[in-house]
């Protein structure tokens, strides 16, 4: 009998070790598409802003948010990330 309490603890311990790692993977991977999502953002920001919007003011250019639209899409290109939207 306490061979099989040894057994079933450590089945136990290694599931309870294999669900940790797997929260940590999770949590890694949530934290490397953030990181990503900020560097497309920082990156459009730069590349796009100063090229598309010429006259800074209270709203954009129909021409602007087109212009805006473009330099980002090609910046998400540009970046191989994947801009698609999921939900959580």
């Amino acid at each position: 009998m306490s061979d099989f309490l040894t057994r079933s603890s450590s089945a136990t311990s290694s599931n309870d070790m294999n669900a940790r790692k797997e929260a940590m993977m999770n949590s890694v991977r949530q934290e490397l598409a953030l990181a990503n999502a900020q560097e497309l953002m920082n990156k459009a920001s730069e590349r796009c802003f100063s090229k598309c919007v010429t006259k800074p003011g209270d709203s954009l250019s129909s021409s602007e948010q087109v212009c805006l639209v473009h330099a980002f899409l090609s910046t998400a290109n540009d970046s191989q990330v994947d801009v698609s939207f999921q939900m959580p």
